[in-house]
């Protein structure tokens, strides 16, 4: 795709038609798995558009959308408030324990809600468009994230959702994008950022958490995924025994020439 060509080829090529092609293929999709390991929330917020929720479970390393909230003011002739949105929150997290509901930042009145009742821990989501659909198109393919079938409007938007050929800058239509928003803030949030990483500014890298030995006495497990001249570099960090630490201090050094760096 557009993206390959781009940023791994180094050819300067126009963006078009579907933005997740693949996503037409129904192997790319998968029934709901159980035994799950860690559950979060993504939700792209609408008053007069519609409000998306994804619930997505994790196991082995795979983050699964497992099930959805999808409410379309216009079609139903009405409009919910938020606080009747937050009912549907926590009747799509069920009796699970949701590690965090990562929302649409510009969704202040929501995310004001969700903190108020002091039931989960929400953060607002990292909302860069394009940026965001690339490293969403790589979690898609890589199984970094797979949708299952059950969840109706996620698959309707994949074949829907496509590249404003009209648009001096890169950019999607902005209509039938709800569900895709919610899936990116999730992917950009959860599964490839939001762990207090911050790049030198001269590569791309995504991060992702074993959140069982987060909270567990084990340790942690850190993956660092950095991109570079086109090649994928895959480094996994497996620390034991240092619980009770106040915090931690890793440098990367990747090709002896660009650093990762935690505080």
């Amino acid at each position: 795709g557009a993206f390959y060509d781009r940023f791994v080829l180094g050819k300067w090529v126009a963006v078009y038609g579907a933005v997740y092609p693949f996503m037409a293929e129904e192997e790319m999709y998968c029934d709901a798995p159980s035994d799950l390991e860690n559950y979060a929330i993504s939700c792209d917020y609408g008053t007069v558009n519609p409000t998306s929720m994804g619930l997505w479970g994790r196991r082995d390393g795979v983050w699964y959308r497992i099930d959805e909230y999808y409410f379309d003011s216009r079609k139903s002739g009405f409009q919910k408030t938020d606080e009747e949105h937050y009912a549907a929150l926590v009747a799509l997290a069920g009796q699970r324990k949701i590690g965090q509901v990562v929302v649409d930042p510009s969704a202040a009145s929501f995310i004001e809600v969700i903190r108020r009742h002091g039931v989960f821990r929400v953060t607002p989501a990292q909302n860069s468009v394009v940026n965001g659909i690339r490293m969403t198109s790589g979690a898609l393919k890589d199984g970094r994230i797979r949708i299952c079938r059950n969840c109706a409007d996620s698959r309707r938007e994949f074949q829907l959702y496509r590249w404003d050929s009209d648009r001096r800058d890169d950019g999607p239509v902005k209509e039938n994008d709800h569900a895709m928003d919610d899936i990116r803030y999730f992917v950009t949030t959860v599964v490839c950022g939001g762990s207090g990483f911050r790049s030198c500014g001269s590569c791309s890298f995504s991060t992702s958490w074993n959140l069982n030995d987060l909270t567990g006495t084990d340790g942690f497990r850190l993956q660092v995924v950095c991109l570079l001249d086109g090649i994928h570099t895959h480094i996994v960090f497996l620390a034991k025994g240092i619980q009770g630490l106040a915090g931690f201090h890793l440098m990367l050094d990747v090709l002896g020439e660009r650093n990762l760096t935690r505080d």
